[in-house]
């Protein structure tokens, strides 16, 4: 009998999710069309649909893909080796200020973007996006619960606030941003974040 799962082949799936991403990233996911991502991809249609359902299915797939390499991504980076937990946490604000004074990278972020524009008419991919930014949120709260613990055990701080806070900076920021075309202003955003996270801590 015929397995399909056994005739797919990962490279063709990564192709894809990689037109779609970069696709999407500059046109948005309505505008993006399965015929771009495969001419993209250089695949048929016919190969596309042995990988996904549809169109909203690989727009769940890939804002998954997008947000496991964005976190790979940090996670390979120096400051995930701080013994300190409070510099991991600026660390981590650090390497997204690198990112933001690189102009070879774009200042774009799939998952904002994706919320942006689908969170009223697409719940499936909607919630793909809320699940991401609460991981990362949970992400950074594992370090600033270790932060108060070791700074702040008699001082009171909603760390899961202010890990969400974070993450609403950081894509507030990028809107900012794109909106004005200045990346410089996502730049001088992310100092004042973490000036602010460090703040938290003085008197430590």
């Amino acid at each position: 009998m015929y397995n399909e799962a056994m005739h797919q082949n990962p490279q063709t799936k990564e192709k894809l999710l990689n037109a779609a991403q970069k696709l999407m990233l500059e046109k948005g996911f309505t505008a993006t069309s399965v015929e771009d991502i495969c001419k993209v991809a250089g695949v048929t249609k016919g190969s596309f649909f042995h990988y996904f359902t549809n169109k909203e299915d690989l727009g769940k797939a890939v804002a998954q893909y997008y947000w496991q390499t964005m976190r790979a991504a940090w996670n390979d980076a120096p400051f995930r080796k701080h013994s300190d937990p409070l510099k991991r946490v600026c660390g981590f604000i650090d390497f997204f200020v690198a990112l933001s004074e690189d102009r070879s990278v774009e200042q774009r972020c799939l998952l904002g973007n994706f919320a942006q524009e689908l969170s009223d008419t697409n719940p499936s991919i909607r919630n793909v996006c809320a699940a991401c930014f609460t991981e990362w949120a949970e992400d950074l709260k594992k370090d600033l619960d270790a932060a108060k613990e070791k700074y702040l055990s008699k001082k009171h701080c909603d760390t899961k606030s202010v890990a969400e806070y974070i993450v609403a900076t950081m894509e507030g920021s990028l809107l900012l941003a794109k909106a004005h075309r200045d990346r410089s202003i996502n730049t001088r955003n992310l100092k004042h974040l973490k000036r602010y996270v460090e703040s938290i801590f003085e008197g430590k």
